[in-house]
């Protein structure tokens, strides 16, 4: 079965990171620059149209004025972005890699094919069993579930959501984690690093990531199906 799957999805081609300056042999910053003010500009008139305490007052959830930065609910999102943009600097330092998060699934699962025989026909899980090349973003991951819940817990924001069933989230899971590795990353992947680097790819998965999203909410729309697995599951309590 590993074999037969390798050989269906093995490109034809070999994968190639293309950046997008150097297919038009400009300078990293000619291109990089630009990009990062209108970007920057786009922010700045989002926020002053539309500032973030909306969404925050819609679901009544405004955070209280004698609130710092460790009891606020949430922080501002230029803050949390310009935060992960720098959590770039020691990933390059200590690992040479840079932020990506879909990796980590494809190292523990890959924990379970320990024979030789079994890393022989699946040798895209046994590349990624070892090393600190890919253990560093379970850490990372790992890191960000438990941040995460510190930092509900301090904002008196912990509470329970309603969702799908168990089995169509793990259905879902499987699919977008699929996608992502077939795309060869995920959001983070592509659109906190491979843009950053102005990889050809990133910028066509990106857009093609927001507009399947966008689909499949009209589509569940159209269907009834947001009001029975998101409307109607109830409010996080």
């Amino acid at each position: 079965l590993g074999s037969h799957l390798s050989s269906l999805t093995k490109p034809k081609i070999c994968f190639q990171h293309k950046q997008v300056h150097e297919k038009l042999d400009v300078q990293y910053a000619v291109i990089a620059v630009p990009m990062a003010a209108v970007v920057g500009v786009a922010v700045f008139c989002l926020e002053w149209f539309w500032p973030n305490n909306k969404d925050l007052e819609s679901l009544g959830r405004l955070p209280e004025l004698e609130s710092n930065i460790i009891t606020t609910i949430a922080w501002p999102p230029y803050v949390g972005g310009a935060l992960i943009g720098l959590l770039q600097v020691p990933i390059i330092l200590l690992v040479n890699d840079t932020i990506g998060g879909s990796s980590s699934y494809v190292t523990v699962v890959a924990q379970m094919f320990f024979t030789k025989n079994l890393q022989q026909k699946f040798r895209y899980l046994a590349d990624k069993r070892s090393g600190i090349s890919n253990w560093w973003q379970v850490v990372y991951v790992v890191c960000a579930i438990v941040g995460g819940a510190l930092s509900a817990a301090s904002s008196t924001s912990f509470g329970v959501a309603k969702g799908v069933p168990v089995y169509m989230g793990l259905l879902g899971g499987i699919v977008m984690l699929w996608g992502a590795r077939f795309a060869a990353g995920c959001t983070s992947g592509h659109g906190l690093s491979g843009m950053g680097l102005l990889t050809w790819l990133s910028f066509i998965a990106v857009p093609a990531m927001f507009a399947g999203g966008i689909v499949t909410a009209f589509s569940m729309q159209a269907t009834g199906a947001l009001d029975t697995y998101v409307t109607a599951m109830g409010d996080v309590s």
